[in-house]
């Protein structure tokens, strides 16, 4: 149903045509399809164009949501352009090349046995919690684990768990050098069905991206092929969906649509509209909120604007609020500024560096969902950071250790 009423705004409009222009002028400069702003702005013009022409019953944004978008997304391509006109693979760099273990046929063996024994303990927990429907089962250890309701597993448990949680790291360099040693293909149906059975659609998602990314730098990446992945991960995302879910009521595509990918933009505009009246609780003066998962503050933004625990309804419950939230609740306006710099200078530096060396490649597959998850959360500082922190020290200190200086 169309929803001509939302569809005709001014600031809508404005958005549209400013990031538009900024597309067109990244497009000019570079015509990859993986390219961080290229990425940035297009998720950003559909998610509005859907958001406004679709009525999926939420509530309308306002002007100050569009203003503040349409800052992160300039901030965003500025920092793509500086990086563009700054020669850095013209500086000096340290030379690294992969170590020759990665090539032996005992890599894929060595993951498979640690993805085996993650999945056998995974499955004997669902198993004794609830035997007819373990993704569910799954899925409610996971998060009963996560607040402190059940018992943390062993630490040689989660030793082995942190060894299989970077098989796709393997995959990955598996992928873009073409490598195909023996025992190869078990070791990447071990590392699906570990990844299917975790029913967590963050980290299917964190895996395909990088798969697709890996596709852009081999030239085997398509507008064709980018529309059959998005069909092909909302019909995993349903199946998922529909399989951990722990009754037997109805799935409710529509309402499944609106509480994971148009909510969050709806639950950040009000919380703009009400920041106002709201007291800032920031634990701390240098970010409560951002740099929450480093030093432990994780705390609602305001209690009293939440209904119940830690969502809020637009009218759909959710409990993300965009990558926008963290950076707007800690400083407002002037967090949207730097962050979305930051975020166009480190993704675009990163981007620059990939084409000249492999390292950067896997770097950028790995942390590519952070940009297409932008919608959902910030998964790059305000989530993941020590995720991330781990793949770029193994990346760069294990796969690919430093040799010489050399200028690339």
């Amino acid at each position: 149903m169309i929803n001509w009423q939302k569809y005709y705004s001014c600031m809508l409009f404005v958005a549209l045509s400013c990031m538009s222009v900024l597309l067109f002028a990244v497009r000019k400069t570079d015509k990859s399809l993986i390219n961080p702003a290229f990425i940035t702005l297009a998720l950003w013009i559909l998610f509005l164009i859907a958001y406004s022409v679709i009525d999926l019953g939420l509530y309308g944004l306002s002007d100050n949501f569009y203003w503040i978008l349409l800052l992160w997304n300039g901030m965003f391509s500025l920092g793509y352009f500086v990086v563009y006109v700054i020669p850095v693979n013209r500086f000096y760099h340290l030379h690294r090349e992969p170590i020759h273990f990665l090539y032996s046929k005992w890599v894929p063996v060595f993951f498979s046995i640690f993805l085996v024994i993650s999945l056998f303990f995974r499955l004997k927990e669902a198993l004794s919690f609830d035997p007819h429907n373990l993704f569910s089962a799954v899925r409610i250890i996971s998060l009963a684990r996560s607040e402190g309701e059940i018992e943390s597993v062993p630490m040689w448990r989660l030793l082995c768990n942190r060894i299989a949680s970077i098989s796709y790291l393997i995959w990955f360099f598996y992928q873009w050098n073409n490598i195909k040693v023996r025992n190869i293909y078990v070791f990447k149906l071990l590392a699906i069905i570990s990844l299917l059975f975790t029913a967590n659609k963050f980290y299917l998602t964190k895996f395909l991206v990088g798969v697709v990314i890996i596709m852009g730098y081999k030239k085997k990446l398509k507008i064709s092929s980018i529309i059959g992945f998005i069909i092909v991960v909302f019909a995993v995302f349903i199946i998922i969906q529909i399989m951990r879910k722990s009754d037997s009521s109805e799935f409710d595509f529509i309402r499944f649509i609106c509480s994971y990918i148009f909510a969050p933009l709806t639950a950040f505009d009000s919380y703009i509209l009400q920041s106002n009246s709201l007291i800032s609780l920031s634990s701390t003066d240098f970010g409560g909120h951002t740099f929450a998962a480093l030093f432990d503050t994780n705390i609602p933004p305001n209690p009293e604007y939440f209904e119940n625990g830690n969502f809020v309804y637009v009218p759909t419950p959710t409990n993300v609020f965009t990558v926008l939230s963290a950076y707007f609740i800690d400083w407002q306006w002037a967090g949207i500024l730097w962050a979305g710099l930051f975020f166009g200078v480190f993704f675009s530096y990163i981007y620059q560096r990939s084409k000249v060396q492999d390292a950067y490649k896997l770097l950028y597959a790995s942390l590519a969902y952070v940009l297409v998850l932008q919608f959902f959360f910030d998964f790059l500082i305000t989530r993941q950071i020590w995720s991330n922190i781990k793949v770029i020290i193994i990346l760069f200190f294990v796969f690919y250790p430093p040799i010489i200086y050399d200028k690339q």
